[in-house]
């Protein structure tokens, strides 16, 4: 566990952070009474090379680079011996640099890459700042202009504050993230709903306008499914449905999205699959779902197409499950609909 941790922000929170720092240190001009002398500025070299360091290890451990975490870590522990030399010396130490060489300023290198990518500007700015209180050797440092100090423990809580209001806002986002996908799931299969079949048959027609690649569609219905409840009740209705739901997920291809159309009804969508491809697909899962428990049957209706929308091929996979049903169920009956004039169907 690495010692150096703290909340996961989001990089805008830590861009806000050293925007907040920067304001106020930014108009520091270089203070004080005294000349300073080679140790001095000798401190301050090493400390400019330490953030340095620091900043290049950092990026190296957001690319995922071999070691570059364990060499983060050596460089943070010089931090406060580093501070404490500029101390001796009376280097008037800007806030930002006094922070993240005291190690106030905390790094979670467990982080995800994204979120260690702002890092490495925290530490090159406080370079930055730091490398601009070195004089001219021999110069002395003027005694002019404003100062603005802010305490360390102040930048500090700042720096706790915006990262806890970060991550709130992250966890807002994600929990919002997770309702919507809850609202595409049918929740007794778990299955695409079809509000999800809505958005992925826009999507989808928009990404294959130019592809012409055959895409087939597939309305699978359990047969005499009203029967069965009948028989042994709904409870035992929806616990098939379930079962159904995860014999056609376990025989369709890797690629094909299987949705919860409605009541005992399914949809297989299925790219790159000319008709005899989807035809064998559709088998598996007329005996997939054969060989389940108090043997029910489906029946599939299945339509391919080229250029044609999916809400046409979908109308047409369920005239072609009609026609399956007409001619004794427990079986896949094919169609294809060559373009959009000569479908026999009539828009969704």
């Amino acid at each position: 566990m690495h010692r150096f941790r703290a909340v996961r922000s989001a990089p805008v929170a830590l861009l806000i952070v050293v925007a907040i720092l920067l304001g106020p240190v930014a108009g520091r001009s270089a203070v004080g009474a005294q000349s300073m002398d080679a140790d001095g500025r000798a401190a301050i070299a090493d400390a400019v090379t330490l953030l340095r360091d620091i900043e290049a290890a950092l990026t190296d451990a957001s690319e995922g680079v071999d070691g570059a975490d364990e060499r983060t870590l050596a460089l943070l522990d010089e931090g406060p011996a580093v501070l404490r030399e500029l101390g001796i010396h009376n280097v008037d130490v800007p806030d930002l640099a006094g922070l993240v060489l005291s190690g106030a300023f905390v790094v979670d290198l467990d982080a995800d890459p994204a979120d260690l990518r702002t890092a490495p500007a925290v530490f090159a700015a406080a370079a930055d700042l730091l490398e601009a209180q070195m004089p001219e050797e021999g110069a002395e440092r003027g005694g002019g202009g404003a100062s603005l100090d802010i305490p360390i423990w102040w930048l500090a809580a700042v720096v706790a504050v915006l990262c806890v209001f970060g991550g709130g806002v992250i966890w807002f986002g994600r929990r919002a993230g997770r309702l919507e996908a809850l609202t595409m799931v049918d929740p007794l299969t778990g299955l695409a709903n079809r509000r999800r079949l809505d958005q992925d048959l826009v999507r989808i027609d928009a990404e294959r306008a130019a592809a012409r690649a055959a895409v087939s569609v597939a309305m699978v219905d359990v047969d005499h499914f009203k029967r069965f409840n009948d028989t042994y009740g709904h409870r035992e209705g929806d616990v098939m449905l379930q079962s159904i739901g995860s014999a056609i997920t376990g025989a369709v291809r890797p690629g094909d999205t299987v949705y919860r159309y409605g009541g005992e009804e399914f949809l297989i969508l299925m790219r790159n699959a000319p008709q005899v491809a989807a035809v064998e697909v559709c088998e598996g899962v007329r005996h997939a779902v054969s060989r389940l428990e108090r043997s029910v049957t489906v029946s599939v209706g299945v339509a391919t197409g080229i250029e044609e929308p999916l809400s046409t091929l979908t109308v047409a996979a369920d005239e072609a499950l009609y026609r399956a049903k007409e001619e004794g169920r427990d079986r896949v009956v094919p169609t294809t609909v060559a373009n959009r004039a000569a479908a026999r169907v009539s828009a969704i």
